[in-house]
């Protein structure tokens, strides 16, 4: 996955597509654990924050705004999640 600097301004929409086009996360967390290049405690961080973002976007139209999607009460442990999956990886680095 490609790292991207922290003073970078992201909105919503290019953190995501980030993750899931340029990261290909979803390919990566397919393929047998020997084969990903991640560990298993990277594995199952990144796959629990797929799991908790998924389900944000699946309850969200697509043609709604940043703002919107933004506003939804399950923030607080999406950036748990995120904050948790950063850690471990920036633990391998």
């Amino acid at each position: 996955m490609r790292h991207v600097p922290s003073d970078v301004a992201h909105s919503f929409n290019d953190l995501i597509a980030d993750l899931y086009d340029t990261g290909d996360v979803r390919r990566l967390l397919a393929l047998p654990l020997r084969d990903s290049g991640l560990t298993r405690k990277e594995h199952h961080a990144l796959a629990s924050l797929v799991t908790v973002i998924d389900k944000l976007l699946e309850d969200h139209p697509s043609d709604e705004t940043d703002e919107a999607i933004l506003q939804d009460s399950r923030w607080p442990e999406i950036r748990i999640v995120a904050g948790r999956a950063a850690k471990v990886l920036r633990e391998n680095d």
